[in-house]
């Protein structure tokens, strides 16, 4: 198997199934997909929980408690808006009109 969307998704796929929760991980003998030895470099490596780390940091100074969360910005106004939580459509839809309405 090669690097790429399959390898990820199924990646993805089992360590949702296996994991322990609250922060422990999957155990050490789950198998995973076959993985090429640039992936493998990359998931044994301290980039990825840095790279958690560094996000949770972010959320935190942001006020983000929640999962999922959606940060929505304009970037024309400066306008944000925090969305907590799973979010319906038809609110989604109204949260992106009242931050992209003039304020006139």
């Amino acid at each position: 198997m090669t690097d790429g969307h399959e390898v990820f998704w199924t990646t993805v796929s089992r360590l949702f199934q296996h994991t322990r929760g609250n922060g422990q991980g999957i155990p050490g003998e789950t198998p995973l997909p076959d993985l090429s030895s640039s992936f493998r470099e990359c998931i044994d490596s301290d980039a990825p929980i840095a790279t958690v780390r560094s996000q949770a940091r972010l959320a935190a100074e942001l006020g983000i408690n929640a999962t999922p969360t959606l940060k929505l910005s304009d970037t024309q106004t400066g306008k944000e808006l925090i969305l907590a939580g799973a979010i319906e459509r038809d609110a989604l839809l109204s949260a992106l009109d009242l931050i992209s309405a003039d304020d006139e």
